[in-house]
């Protein structure tokens, strides 16, 4: 999937279809009311908006009793949550592939699943929850529910906050899951001992990966909470490293230095495989200059 991107949709035909479809849901017949120009600030005619495409707007006609309204509301709601489910599905077409499929999709996660993607209304948000079904499909147990409640309760801008992590996220084949690598420690200065700092950090949010950001990340349970440190490194040690097609050697050139950085919760983990960027190459020139002292990393 492209990048998400929060001024420009996907582009892809299955969107197109979706941006033809959320005009397609049924309102009531327009009244002359509703064609008058009248004089207010944006901000109240994005309410009205808002009222009319909910259906909370009063059609003016005075025979329609409250009553009749919220039916009127109920059936456009069914219509916005229907069309919500066929787009996603058609997303989830798109993703598929034609991987043979031994075992069928728990039943209960596929109610789960419908009963919170129904009332996802973003195009984005769409296409993510149409990978995943594809996904879960093609691989049954590749999502939990524990990560479709996460989902659900993020919104387009905590999207684009992962997109932003996953630029600076690299993987060790030795260890599960991807890491943002943070800074390191030099052997000799822990705890003061030579009067040096015992940390030498790397500024995130120069990269695109801000600490507000970073806190909403956490907050959402997709990364851990508190920066993780390695082992002590032996001089010579070497760790291999990769990012999204990218492979890049670490090596250590002191005993005793140490990695910190951000670790993926196991929700994070499967989230972060459905976004796929290109590294962020300025991360990753400034990384390798600040490891200098203690690490040579080829990229």
């Amino acid at each position: 999937m492209r990048p998400i991107q929060s001024e420009q949709p996907i582009s892809s035909a299955a969107t197109r279809q979706v941006s033809r479809k959320q005009n397609d849901v049924v309102e009531p017949a327009a009244t002359n009311n509703d064609h008058v120009k009248t004089p207010t600030n944006v901000a109240g005619d994005k309410l009205t908006q808002i009222a009319k495409r909910f259906g909370l707007l009063s059609t003016g006609k005075k025979d329609i009793t409250v009553e009749q309204r919220a039916e009127r509301r109920k059936r456009i709601n069914a219509a916005r949550k229907q069309q919500n489910l066929e787009t996603i599905l058609e997303f989830a077409q798109s993703y598929m592939d034609n991987a043979n499929v031994a075992e069928d999709v728990d039943p209960d996660w596929l109610y789960a699943f419908f009963c919170m993607a129904e009332e996802i209304f973003s195009s984005h948000m769409q296409a993510l929850w149409g990978k995943i079904l594809a996904a879960q499909v093609s691989r049954p147990n590749a999502f939990s529910m524990k990560t479709l409640h996460t989902l659900k309760q993020m919104t387009m801008r905590d999207a684009i906050a992962l997109q932003h992590a996953v630029e600076l996220t690299v993987r060790d084949k030795s260890e599960y899951g991807g890491r943002i690598i943070s800074g390191y420690g030099r052997p000799g200065a822990f705890f003061g001992l030579l009067g040096g700092p015992n940390r030498n950090g790397i500024n995130l949010s120069q990269h695109g990966l801000s600490y507000p950001n970073l806190l909403t990340l956490i907050d959402l349970n997709l990364i851990y909470s508190t920066e993780i440190e390695t082992g002590q490194f032996n001089a010579g040690q070497e760790i291999e490293l990769e990012t999204y097609g990218k492979r890049m050697l670490l090596r250590c050139n002191v005993n005793g230095a140490v990695l910190q950085y951000y670790k993926y919760t196991q929700i994070g983990n499967e989230l972060a495989k459905l976004i796929k960027v290109e590294p962020r190459d300025s991360y990753f020139a400034a990384l390798k200059q600040s490891l200098a002292p203690v690490f040579n990393l080829t990229i």
